[in-house]
This record gives C-alpha cells, sequence and structure tokens, in this order.
C-alpha cells in the first residue's frame, strides 16, 4: 500500500472533518431578490391542490410492452412572506403496475421552502433535517410546476437551467401559460454514473448533456390572478441506444395539479434549515444512516487499492464514489474514518 496515497486520502477526510458547506448548514436563508413586479400566491393564505402522476414506460415494436406507476396526493402551498412560500404534501399514494401501493419515501411528511418570484422558482430550496432524496425529489416536482412565468427565458427547476419557450392565451379571466422545453439543453442535470470526473460546463453551449435520451417537456398552466389552478405537464423521453427512428424504449410522465381549494394559512414555526439545490439529486448509490462510517472506511480502503503506487484504471470511479460517500457523512462519521487511517491503518 503507497504512503503517498495514504497521505492524500488522510487530507480529503481532514478537510471534510474540519470544512462545513453551506450545504446541509444550520441556517438556510432565502428571499426576493429586487421588488416582485407581479402578483402571486397571497401572504397569509395556503392553496390546496390535487397532485397526480403517471410514469409509463413502454417498448415498441415487434412485441410491445408497457408498466406503469401511479402516484396520488394532495399538497398546500403557504405564502410566508418576501416571495418565500411553505410546500407540505399529504396522503401520497403510490401504486405499481399490479395496482400494489407501495410506501411513500421517507421524509414526505415533512415541509420544505422555496422562493418564486416573478412567476419563477429559485434556486435553492430549505428542507428539514433528516429529509430524504427521494421525499425532496417528489417536492422539487411539484413546485417546478408552480411556475407561471409568461415570457421565454431560462428557468431554473428541478430539470437543471433550462431554456424554457413560453406562450401565452386569454381564457376568460384566466391566461393559459404553454411553456415548452427541449430537456437536452438543460445544464446540470446530468446524474447519470460516469467513472470520469469532468469540471468544464460551458453554458453557451447548445447541448448540455449527452444525447442517450432524447428528451422533451411541454406544460399547460391555468393562471387566475396570478395563481396558478391547474397544471398539466408531458415529458417525453426515448431512450436512442434501443431505438430506431421513433419506435424503441420510451418513457412518458403525465403530471397534473388541480386546485381544490384556499383557506387562511396557520403560522406554523420554520424548520427548513437546510440549504439544499432545487435541481434534481440521484437518489441512488448513497448510503445512509449508520452504514456511513463502514461505507465510507471501505471507500477509502478502495481508493487507495486503486492508487497504490500510481492511478489504475478504476481509480477515478472510486475516487468519484469516495467524495459521494463522504457527502452524506456527518461530522462524527468522517473523524472515526480518519481516526481509523491516519496511522495508514487500511487494511
Amino acid at each position: 500500500m503507497g504512503k503517498s496515497s495514504i497521505s492524500v486520502l488522510s487530507v480529503i477526510l481532514l478537510v471534510s472533518v474540519l470544512w462545513k458547506p453551506t450545504y446541509g448548514s444550520d441556517k438556510c436563508s432565502i428571499k426576493c431578490t429586487g421588488s416582485p413586479t407581479t402578483q402571486s400566491f397571497l401572504n397569509g393564505h395556503k392553496y390546496n391542490y390535487g397532485v397526480e402522476g403517471t410514469v409509463t414506460i413502454f417498448l415498441n415494436g415487434a412485441s410491445n410492452q408497457e408498466t406503469s406507476v401511479k402516484l396520488l396526493g394532495q399538497a398546500s402551498v403557504s405564502a410566508v412572506g418576501n416571495c418565500v412560500h411553505e410546500l407540505s404534501v399529504q396522503n401520497l399514494v403510490i401504486s405499481g403496475p399490479d395496482g400494489k401501493k407501495h410506501p411513500s419515501p421517507p421524509g414526505i411528511d415533512k415541509p420544505i421552502r422555496f422562493t418564486l418570484q416573478d412567476g419563477r422558482t429559485g434556486p435553492e430550496i430549505c428542507a428539514e433535517e433528516g429529509d430524504t432524496r427521494r421525499s425532496l425529489n417528489i417536492k422539487r416536482a411539484i413546485i417546478s410546476l408552480l411556475q407561471t412565468e409568461q415570457k421565454p427565458s431560462t428557468q431554473v427547476d428541478i430539470f437543471g437551467t433550462c431554456p424554457t419557450d413560453v406562450s401565452s392565451s386569454q381564457e376568460g379571466s384566466a391566461v393559459l401559460v404553454h411553456r415548452n422545453r427541449d430537456l437536452s439543453r438543460c445544464g446540470h442535470r446530468e446524474q447519470g454514473k460516469n467513472d470520469l470526473i469532468t469540471g468544464v460546463f460551458n453554458p453557451s453551449a447548445e447541448i448540455k448533456d449527452t444525447q442517450v435520451l432524447q428528451s422533451t417537456m411541454n406544460v399547460e398552466t391555468k393562471v387566475n390572478n396570478g395563481v396558478p389552478e391547474k397544471v398539466a405537464a408531458t415529458e417525453e423521453y426515448l431512450y436512442r441506444p434501443f431505438s430506431v427512428g421513433e419506435n424503441g424504449a420510451r418513457a412518458r410522465v403525465h403530471t397534473k395539479l388541480t386546485m381544490t381549494g384556499k383557506a387562511k394559512a396557520a403560522n406554523n414555526p420554520n424548520r427548513c434549515t437546510e440549504t439544499r439545490t432545487i435541481i434534481f439529486e440521484n437518489p441512488h448509490g448513497v448510503s445512509t444512516g449508520q452504514n456511513n462510517m463502514h461505507s465510507a472506511l471501505n471507500a477509502v480502503k478502495e481508493t487507495a487499492k486503486t492508487c497504490a503506487t500510481e492511478a489504475g484504471s478504476k481509480s477515478a470511479g472510486n475516487f468519484a464514489q469516495l467524495v459521494r460517500i463522504l457527502r452524506a457523512c456527518n461530522k462524527d462519521d468522517l473523524s472515526k474514518v480518519y481516526s481509523h487511517i491516519k496511522g495508514n491503518n487500511v487494511e
């Protein structure tokens, strides 16, 4: 085992223990940037919505195959003030293709806070301690549908940083807002596993992710007095490696929000202290709970093996996995791992 590789890993762990990033810190501060110019949710009021979602995956061709997952629940949006809103999700039911009910992700009952200014969501959300990535991704998807901006722009939401085409039309006293996106043009949304670590992102590039998926999104929102009353969104995905033309492996996601009522909001205490991104976070490949310390220690050992004397073919992948696991560790876990390896004890 190379001594230099152990020293490098020790430094990484020591920095991880001593440095506490803004991400997941004890304070989360979000607010308006400048003065809002359009009306939206009224402060002190709570708006209730029915939530419906269907994910259908199918394979076109000689043998048509199809499977789907359905999601039903309720959500409420409360306007706190200074562009800050609070989202709560209740009674979420997830059903598989056989109709079997599956448990909701841990943390789904925890509220999150976000900003909505001039019809656009902000890049960060505030979450409660202990909320999970799966739970947060559902909430990110819901608040991303609340956007009502009526001009083309680059919007930041669960899909990333996305150039968005927008058009609108009048329907009685309401406005119909249509949003269209080519999701391959969204930046910061690539979440696939890749052993090559890259750090270059060109915001002016036309295509910003690998073209494994051909993906589009269309959203129609009925807006009344700045508040979304009905939202219908459709995402279409074509998996290119298994497809010829428009035939092949496809996925379609339908999501609906329907306002069911409005009431005075309760003055609940704010426990959303952790800063998180509004962009989708991959919920897979990260250990949680009591396994964090052991997972981190094992990752250190595996990484050390691949760079004992020089970098090998698996070094980049193992190092990326190590960083991913360290992000999920708390200070106590990192301290224990550091204490274990500081004497070159990685066997």
